[in-house]
């Protein structure tokens, strides 16, 4: 299953991340390491990589609005922090399959 994750912005920018999948990642001995099997998987891991994890960060996120006004990734590595994941609104994550789920920020988070 292919999953269309559509970040948005407070400030109106957005980008969209196609990278997430369940399909299998096969290493040497034959193992899948992929941990998501589900949309459910995904959800999650989506929820957690763009609120704490490698994808909260500035440089990343600054990327991919780059890569969006731009049409490729920048040449430039922007300077990581902790600010912009805060102005995240809304996740949209659209699966192949036509399920939708959408991750709303709170003021709060």
């Amino acid at each position: 299953m292919k999953v269309k994750v559509v970040v948005e912005f407070k400030d109106g920018r957005k980008f969209t991340d196609n990278s997430w999948n369940t399909d299998p990642v096969i290493i040497a001995n034959g193992k899948d390491v992929n941990e998501m099997h589900t949309f459910e998987d995904i959800i999650r891991r989506v929820d957690w990589s763009y609120s704490m994890g490698n994808l909260s960060c500035d440089c990343n996120l600054k990327e991919f609005l780059h890569k969006e006004e731009y049409g490729k990734f920048p040449l430039e590595e922007f300077e990581c922090g902790r600010t912009m994941w805060a102005q995240i609104s809304k996740i949209t994550l659209e699966a192949d399959d036509g399920r939708i789920h959408v991750i709303v920020r709170d003021e709060n988070d």
